[in-house]
């Protein structure tokens, strides 16, 4: 009866080693837009709702409507039609942005010699398209993805104009050719009107330049959201100036040159255009004009190191990585070790070890990379002590982060790395729209975070990070940040109590005495460690064959997660038990409730967190169906739980 489900899993592992392979070719991993569940919520509204219109001006920007449709001076042939003019600075560069989402089609005016100028037409991906016209500068590239509310460019007066204005309409034909090849059609546009977002046809818009045959128009308020914040980390600059800066510590570092900016590994690949607007959010952190160093070695245990710093520099340091996702970090610092090429063993003796000050704990991701698990959907941001996620597509490309490179990582190391995630689905540290259109620049910043232990390794069991004489010092494991979770669900005759416990110091697993009797009577397991996103916080069966479980599945063995831990109580057991457990959701593969022949089983995936080893963790070569990962505990009423697994990381150990 375990045939059937030991062959799926034997191709799952199979196809999962493929894909990690594939990405460990790639030098530099090109993203590709996500198609799950999570990021398609939202897909394509960007600031905005699909089908409709902005402004191109930033939510609360005001403009004057000089030509509308079937205006006298232009806007009478059949690609002009229903579009509409608004006036902007003859003596400033003012931003325009995507008035709608879609993919760039970048038409400049030395190469078309169009009556539009340089202009950006936005492919909807219908048959029509969005022109913006008569800009002086353009951000994007052509047959780049855009979403409404993304920097464009300068308006300006290229083309057939008299003054700087910005051209725009909505066109059926081939957005690849300049816009004079297309038709106008009548559009809708939204607005802001007593700060309450209305809608407007194209024809219905009051505009003129003034003078007694042509009555001024009137002024129409945008309500499209623009970004204003960007997360610590992040290299910005703006489209009329070179200069480069960093974001730290929620302001903006200007790195005085090529020579500084490159000896710190930093890759121009990285710059993100921002707006004037968002530039004057920063306060001025100072200028960053002496060169810094980015290495790592390996010290004779075989421990490897992250060097940061020169050795007179108050801020070096070398800190020990991580076992899990340490080629991903340091990718992040712009080193490109890996497996393949490790970085070079040295002695303790060496200046490494004898000049750079040790850092307790664990080296992270660097401030400010993008991050994606090989498997999952989200995109995450490092910054201080925690990886933030990017709501979707829409504002990844709202933030300009697109073509940005992705560090992708094996799947489970961002938490494991970082030592907190956030999450878009409770609100908690999440890059959404709401958040990124503040001009708020602690809002992603270091200083934003409480400060915790986030620099060692996250795990159940304490860690021990060499010192420079290959002695060892014991480190803690960091804070866990908040989880999806359900504390309202009413918990089932398995569990404790409802009390707000979680395990220490974000461990993913542990035993504790919740009931602060002194002996330790409950197992929690962290509630997202699931192998299917969708399963976070839901229902769950305690199985165990054996021991302390009956080997079946029935009410009494249901749990549920409260503060986003699944807790076990075995205080309802009288006796003293070995049990290796696993859990196993209340709908299987098919939607429905398990079977007994375990063919649409859906259980705890379990191999992330042990191959680190934990004592909790149980590896046998057991020839069935389930993972060759279980949980084992002994319980004695007596004593309490105790931990009963080999802590062994491979099949090779046993």
């Amino acid at each position: 009866m375990y045939l059937r489900i030991f062959v799926v899993y034997f191709w799952i592992l199979i196809l999962s080693f493929f894909v990690i392979a594939l990405h460990a070719c790639e030098s530099s991993p090109v993203f590709i837009k996500p198609s799950s569940s999570a990021w398609s919520a939202e897909f394509d509204q960007g600031g905005g709702s699909s089908g409709l219109l902005h402004l191109p001006f930033p939510a609360g920007v005001a403009s004057l409507c000089t030509q509308g449709a079937g205006g006298k001076y232009s806007h009478h042939s059949t690609s002009t039609a229903y579009d509409l003019d608004f006036d902007t600075s003859n003596s400033a560069d003012e931003e325009l942005y995507a008035p709608t989402s879609g993919t760039a089609r970048v038409h400049l005016v030395t190469q078309t010699g169009s009556g539009f100028g340089t202009h950006v037409n936005i492919d909807r991906g219908d048959g029509t398209y969005v022109v913006v016209g008569h800009m002086k500068m353009i951000f994007v590239c052509d047959g780049c993805e855009v979403s409404a509310g993304q920097l464009i460019g300068y308006e300006g007066c290229t083309g057939l104009c008299t003054g700087d204005h910005v051209h725009v309409g909505l066109h059926q034909g081939d957005a690849s050719r300049p816009a004079e090849y297309g038709v106008s059609i009548p559009a809708t546009y939204l607005f802001s009107q007593n700060g309450e977002t209305s809608s407007l046809s194209s024809e219905a818009f009051v505009c003129g330049v003034g003078g007694s045959d042509d009555p001024y128009g009137q002024s129409y308020t945008s309500a499209l959201p623009v970004a204003y914040t960007h997360p610590d980390g992040t290299l910005v600059k703006t489209g009329n100036d070179p200069k480069v800066y960093v974001l730290q510590n929620g302001t903006r570092r200007w790195i005085m040159n090529e020579q500084v900016f490159a000896s710190f590994h930093y890759s121009f690949a990285n710059v993100v255009t921002i707006s004037d607007e968002e530039f004057a959010c920063y306060a001025d952190g100072g200028v960053i004009s002496i060169n810094s160093f980015v290495e790592a070695v390996a010290d004779p245990n075989g421990t490897r190191w992250l060097i940061v710093g020169l050795p007179e520099q108050a801020d070096s340091y070398r800190i020990a990585l991580p076992s899990t996702a340490w080629e991903g970090v340091l990718q992040s610092w712009g080193l490109n070790y890996n497996s393949s090429y490790p970085p070079p063993s040295v002695d303790w003796n060496h200046a490494y070890f004898t000049q750079w000050r040790p850092k307790s704990g664990f080296g992270a991701f660097r401030p400010g990379t993008l991050l994606k698990e090989f498997s999952g959907s989200a995109v995450y941001v490092a910054v201080a002590n925690i990886a933030i996620p990017i709501k979707n597509w829409s504002v990844y490309l709202m933030l300009g982060f697109f073509p940005r490179p992705i560090v992708f990582v094996p799947d489970g190391s961002v938490l494991v790395v970082q030592g907190r995630k956030g999450d878009c689905q409770s609100g908690n540290y999440c890059l959404d729209v709401e958040s990124v259109e503040r001009c708020d620049a602690a809002t992603f910043s270091i200083a934003g975070f409480q400060e915790s232990s986030r620099d060692n390794e996250p795990s159940s069991e304490s860690h021990r990070s060499p010192a420079s004489d290959g002695s060892s010092s014991a480190q803690t494991p960091p804070a866990r940040s908040s989880n999806p979770s359900d504390s309202s669900r009413t918990p089932s005759p398995s569990q404790t109590s409802a009390q707000n416990t979680s395990c220490p110091n974000g461990a993913l697993a542990c035993i504790v005495d919740m009931d602060q009797n002194n002996i330790s009577e409950s197992l929690l397991i962290a509630d997202w460690l699931w192998t299917a996103e969708f399963s976070v916080g839901e229902h769950t069966y305690v199985y165990g064959n054996g021991g302390c479980f009956d080997g079946q599945l029935s009410q009494n063995d249901i749990v549920t997660s409260v503060d986003g831990y699944y807790h076990l109580d075995f205080s309802q057991f009288f006796g003293d038990c070995q049990s290796q457990l696993t859990l196993v959701l209340t709908f299987g593969t098919d939607s429905n409730p398990p079977t007994p022949n375990m063919t649409n089983w859906l259980w705890w995936q379990t191999a992330a967190f042990c191959a680190q080893g934990n004592t909790l963790c149980n590896l046998m070569q057991n020839g069935t169906s389930w993972e060759e990962w279980l949980l084992s505990v002994s319980w004695n009423p007596s004593v309490g739980l105790t931990p009963n697994g080999n802590g062994l990381t491979s099949n090779s150990q046993l």
